[in-house]
């Protein structure tokens, strides 16, 4: 697609998403964990607002919780977007598309 077309990440949407907050952990790299839940969730990817700028394209660990027992993926970043938070602050709106999933 055209870079000057007007479409992002966001637009390209294959699969339905739903507004299903599941509680959510992101390990980026290390030992490091950001905590959130999803802002929306379809079968290949999820949309999570956190306080730490992913580095578009990097490679990523998901644990997502729609019950008590997590579903563990490999992914990687897709988009960010930069936002204020209503108390003043800024966070990342961010895409992740899954690459693969495992039930244990």
């Amino acid at each position: 697609m055209d870079q000057n077309s007007g479409w992002n990440g966001k637009d390209r949407r294959k699969h339905t998403r739903r507004e299903l907050p599941c509680n959510i952990m992101v390990v980026p790299h290390g030992d490091k964990i950001i905590y959130s839940h999803t802002e929306d969730i379809s079968e290949k990817g999820v949309r999570v607002i956190i306080d730490e700028k992913l580095a578009v394209g990097s490679r990523i660990y998901l644990e997502i919780y729609f019950d008590e027992e997590p579903i563990f993926c490999k992914a990687q970043v897709a988009w960010v977007e930069e936002t204020d938070t209503p108390d003043g602050n800024k966070a990342y709106n961010t895409g992740i598309e899954i690459k693969s999933r495992e039930n244990f």
